[in-house]
């Protein structure tokens, strides 16, 4: 599979009067906008540093009417109020809500293009043998879902390398 990405990104995760937290509906899905501050741009001439934008998925989206009702955001846990994080989208889209553009991450099949510089504590819980779903008040506090300790170990030496690669 090739992957299309056009934009390496540190954000600062932010609340402003003009940029909010979101959500567009699509059919009975709703999909999350979450805002950000630009602080580094690495790739991409279409950001600056000190822009406010949405970042985007459409993988990101809350089920409120399948069984069991769902939070899907492709193993990565809501980006968090303050933080910063190292994204990789595929490009920019305009006035995707009001006069702000939103940076959609590249829409990688499984697992959300995302990196907080800050690091968690994680609780792997065992998944059902029917679906990964497991009850978010119990891995709420993770950056990501792993399903085991070697799941775990793997995403951690990726992270590390790629905010090696982008301080």
């Amino acid at each position: 599979m090739l992957l299309r990405i056009s934009l390496f990104v540190k954000l600062q995760i932010t609340t402003t009067e003009r940029c909010r937290p979101a959500y567009r509906r699509q059919g009975c899905l709703s999909v999350a906008q979450v805002p950000a501050e630009v602080v580094t741009v690495y790739a991409g001439q279409e950001l600056t540093a000190g822009q406010e934008l949405y970042v985007c998925s459409e993988a990101w989206v809350i089920s409120l009417y399948g069984e069991p009702k769902s939070l899907e955001r492709n193993f990565v846990n809501i980006m968090r109020t303050g933080e910063e994080y190292l994204i990789f989208g595929s490009e920019v889209l305009e006035d995707l809500s009001g006069d702000l553009p939103a940076i959609k991450l590249n829409e990688v099949r499984f697992i959300s293009p995302v990196f907080a510089y800050k690091e968690f504590a994680y609780v792997i819980l065992p998944i059902g043998e029917l679906h990964t779903y497991v009850p978010y008040s119990g891995v709420k506090d993770n950056e990501f879902f792993p399903q085991s300790p070697e799941t775990l170990a793997l995403w951690q030496e990726l992270k590390a390398d790629m905010l090696a690669a982008y301080p």
